[in-house]
């Protein structure tokens, strides 16, 4: 039997993310203390909006992130005067 071909990249995160570099909303600035599952990646893979494989890299810095699909998008989690986009 072959390996599952189907399979789609998921993100977790954890840590500190007082400046909405996880892509939650302004209700999650804080820690998270154990690796969670983030629910929006989950979401946008099961809905096939992500491409085949989902995300392909993800960069993070000081007060963002950065992601880009296997469709060649890129989305961004950042904070923009109190408040964040994902």
């Amino acid at each position: 039997m072959g390996a599952p071909t189907n399979l789609k990249r998921e993100l977790f995160l954890w840590g500190n993310g007082d400046m909405g570099q996880f892509g939650l909303g302004t209700e999650v600035l804080s820690d998270i203390k154990r690796p969670r599952l983030h629910t929006w990646v989950q979401e946008k893979n099961q809905a096939g909006e992500l491409g085949e494989h989902g995300l392909e890299m993800v960069v993070a810095g000081g007060m963002h992130t950065l992601a880009i699909d296997s469709n060649g998008y890129v989305s961004a989690a950042i904070r923009i005067a109190f408040s964040s986009l994902f």
